[in-house]
């Protein structure tokens, strides 16, 4: 992470809020590549996307969503916030 930490608890400096269960509908399927697209809006044109949650696991399911689109060279943070925190 290239940014300066923000002491502000619950944030990483640049962070968006795309929580992993809006990939899928009230019924638990994935969301189609259209939707899913929709969803992403225009983070699909920047030239990095990092992906993270708590600790690595649920931000796959965002990651996933993103290779449907096109973008399989999305990055996870592996450590997450659990790392991030660890910093603070």
């Amino acid at each position: 992470i290239e940014e300066p930490i923000d002491p502000v608890a619950g944030h990483i400096n640049g962070a968006e809020n795309y929580p992993w269960q809006d990939v899928t509908d009230a019924s638990g399927f994935f969301l189609g590549a259209d939707q899913q697209r929709a969803r992403w809006g225009s983070l699909l044109n920047r030239d990095e996307i990092v992906v993270y949650c708590g600790s690595g696991v649920t931000a796959c399911v965002n990651l996933f969503s993103l290779a449907t689109v096109g973008r399989e060279d999305a990055k996870l943070y592996a450590g997450s916030w659990s790392d991030w925190c660890s910093f603070l």
